[in-house]
Parts: structure tokens; C-alpha cells; sequence
């Protein structure tokens, strides 16, 4: 008569409908083309092998079970051929899921659902590119062998920075003389320069002689104790 009762005890909450799914509360995280396992089991465990659960996700049927079989005629095109689901595990309360060669398109909200039971589980996926994990543990990295990044990349900058400054000053000048020498030639500037320089070397040479006889008759009046200011009248006369 114990017995009787502890069974039916043991039997209340599955008759009662208080069964339920339990699956990952943490969102499950892959790189793409990694497998992805999406945990589902029932607590109790009860054997449930003769009735039908569904994997969907977002309105599609991800995998099918029916009655101990695989019902593929449901399933959604893009994951017929990459599921895998133990037959066996429906006995003992197991409807774990495993996706292959999980694609960027495949993250999203998951669920586990027993229509005869209505119980369901919902699981996230989050698939990332290939990669990109270990990239970005990568950059994250510090090489302690050789300096910062930041002082290397400061020095380059500032040698770059000052070529850059020095080249477009030299031309900026260059470019300015040439401007100026351009206008004086269109204005003839340079030419008058050159007319005039060449008239008063034409003077000073039609001077000089003159000059020197100057001088020549002011030493010589100077030797004799000839009176000066009657000697440069003279010589003024003269010339």
C-alpha cells in the first residue's frame, strides 16, 4: 500500500502537467562554422519518447520529432542535413539539439516546445565571424619586448609631419621668387635696372680722367706754393 502511494506521488506532477523544459539561461556563443549544442531536458525526467517536440526559430522548423522518428518533411531547407538528435534521449527526458557548421544567419532565439505537454524552453544563439575572437585577443595583446605602439607611431608621425612642413615651405618660396622675377621681366623693371647701372659706368668712366688731372694739378700747384684757391679756378677752366 506505500509503495502504491509513493508511486503515485512520484506520478502527481506529470499528471498534474507540471513538467517543464529547462535549456541554457546564458546566451550560447559560437564562431561561425563551429557546431552549437542547444541543452534541453525535462525536469522530472520522464520518458516522452511517444509523443512530438519541435526545435524552431523565428517561424521556421528547425528539427522535427515524431514519435521515435525524424520528421524531415518539416524541416526548414537551410538545416535539413546539419542537425543531429538522439533518438534515445525522448525516453529519458533528453531533446538536446546540435546545429553544425553554425552560419552568421543562424543566431537568433531558439526553442524547445512538447505541444501534448505545452512546455517549452527558449535558448539564444549568437554566432561571430571566423576569427574574430582571436583577433581581438590579439590586439588586445602586449609585446614588452619592443616600445609602445603609441611612442613609435608619435616619433614617425613627428619626422612625417616635420618633412611634410620643410618640402611645401622650400617650394612655397621658390614659387614666390619665380611670381616676382616673372612680373619685373613683364614690366621691364629689370631692364631699366640694368640700362641704368650700365649709363653711370659710362659716366664715371668719361670722369675719371678728368679727375685724375685734377688731382694731378692740385699736387703739383701744392709743391710750387702756388696759392689753392686760384689754382682750382684755373683748373676748373681748364676742364
Amino acid at each position: 500500500m506505500n509503495f502504491i502511494l509513493v508511486a503515485c506521488l512520484c506520478l502527481l506532477p506529470c499528471v498534474a502537467g507540471e513538467s517543464r523544459l529547462n535549456c541554457p539561461t546564458q546566451p550560447i556563443e559560437a564562431e561561425e562554422g563551429d557546431d552549437v549544442t542547444l541543452q534541453c531536458h525535462l525536469d522530472p525526467l520522464i520518458n516522452i519518447s511517444a509523443y512530438t517536440a519541435d526545435w524552431r526559430t523565428n517561424g521556421e522548423v528547425v528539427y522535427s520529432y515524431r514519435h521515435r522518428r525524424h520528421n524531415h518533411d518539416a524541416q526548414t531547407e537551410k538545416y535539413r542535413g546539419r542537425t543531429t538528435f538522439n533518438l534515445d534521449g525522448p525516453s529519458r527526458g533528453d531533446l538536446t539539439l546540435q546545429i553544425s557548421s553554425a552560419q552568421l544567419n543562424d543566431s537568433g532565439p531558439y526553442r524547445c516546445f512538447v505541444p501534448k505537454l505545452r512546455i517549452s524552453c527558449d535558448v539564444n544563439v549568437s554566432v561571430v565571424p571566423k576569427d574574430q575572437q582571436n583577433r581581438t585577443k590579439r590586439d588586445g595583446d602586449i609585446t614588452t619586448s619592443r616600445p609602445p605602439v603609441e611612442d613609435v607611431t608619435k616619433s614617425d608621425h613627428h619626422d612625417a609631419a616635420k618633412t611634410r612642413t620643410y618640402y611645401p615651405t622650400a617650394a612655397t618660396i621658390v614659387g614666390f621668387v619665380i611670381v616676382i622675377i616673372g612680373l619685373l621681366v613683364k614690366r621691364g623693371t629689370i631692364k631699366d635696372c640694368w640700362r641704368r647701372l650700365r649709363r653711370r659706368r659710362e659716366q664715371e668712366a668719361e670722369m675719371a680722367p678728368n679727375d685724375v688731372l685734377k688731382e694731378n694739378l692740385m699736387n703739383r700747384a701744392a709743391e710750387e706754393g702756388e696759392d689753392l684757391d686760384i689754382t682750382v679756378e684755373n683748373i676748373q677752366q681748364e676742364v
